[in-house]
């Protein structure tokens, strides 16, 4: 087993079909598939490939995908990471994520909600931020994080959660 099998087996990203037909993966958003594959087997071969290329070139991605490995697997199905690296989550799907940020020790700096277009295009507005402290702060900034998201009347329906390690 190589290194990058190794990684690979640690992060276990998701794979489905996407609303365009693609098997995609939600962890960067890498389109794997531009034509049928015969199998979803096929289609996971070719997701590994696409994050293996994506890990040995990129070391934000990489960072990323650590990242996403500290979560629990529910947690990381439920998550939509874009080509920028940036990780939504449906409103009901965030407390779960910003818990588990906070249990696995990050910091979550930060909440921005948004709501999509059908062409993919968005509207973002900040919800809330978090300045680090240096004591006690995963669990902090978890608390102040869902005190902000069980506001009413949020703009939208994705929380996009900024956080560190």
């Amino acid at each position: 087993m190589t290194d990058d099998d190794d990684l690979w087996d640690r992060l276990s990203p998701e794979a489905g079909r996407g609303s365009s037909g693609k098997w995609t993966s939600n962890l960067g958003g890498l389109p794997i598939a531009r034509g049928g594959f015969g199998t979803e087997a096929e289609a996971l071969e070719a997701l590994r490939a696409a994050h293996r290329e994506a890990l040995s070139a990129d070391p934000d991605y990489c960072a990323l995908a650590v990242e996403m490995a500290a979560l629990p697997a529910a947690v990381q199905r439920a998550a939509h990471t874009d080509e920028h690296g940036e990780t939504t989550w449906r409103i009901e799907a965030a407390v779960s994520a910003i818990q588990a940020l906070a249990e696995a020790g990050r910091v979550v700096l930060g909440l921005d909600v948004r709501e999509y277009a059908i062409d993919g295009t968005f509207t973002e507005a900040a919800w809330s931020s978090y300045e680090p402290t240096g004591n006690g702060d995963p669990e902090a900034s978890g608390a102040a994080a869902l005190e902000a998201l069980s506001r009413e009347d949020l703009p939208g329906e994705w929380i996009l959660v900024t956080w560190r390690s």
